[in-house]
């Protein structure tokens, strides 16, 4: 069964965008290879605890994984 969700592809979009292989990932956020990469494939949800490790080790924000962060310039309310 797949659940792939925006979190799941936004941290494959990531991860290619910024060359990050799914072992190098795993050991910087302390994730077990085979968590991460069921995770990635959408086989496995990313659990809320798991967000601020793999926003760090990828240098981007919780925000970011979630699909929160508006473009710059990209606002709806103003």
């Amino acid at each position: 069964m797949t659940r792939d969700t925006t979190v799941n592809r936004n941290l494959r979009l990531i991860m290619r965008r910024k060359g990050v292989r799914q072992t190098e990932l795993a050991a910087a956020c302390g994730l077990a290879y085979q968590n991460l990469h069921r995770a990635v494939n959408g086989r496995r949800p990313i659990y809320a605890d798991e967000l601020p490790g793999l926003a760090r080790a990828l240098g981007e924000s919780v925000e970011a994984l979630l699909g929160l962060e508006e473009e710059q310039g990209e606002n709806p309310w103003a």
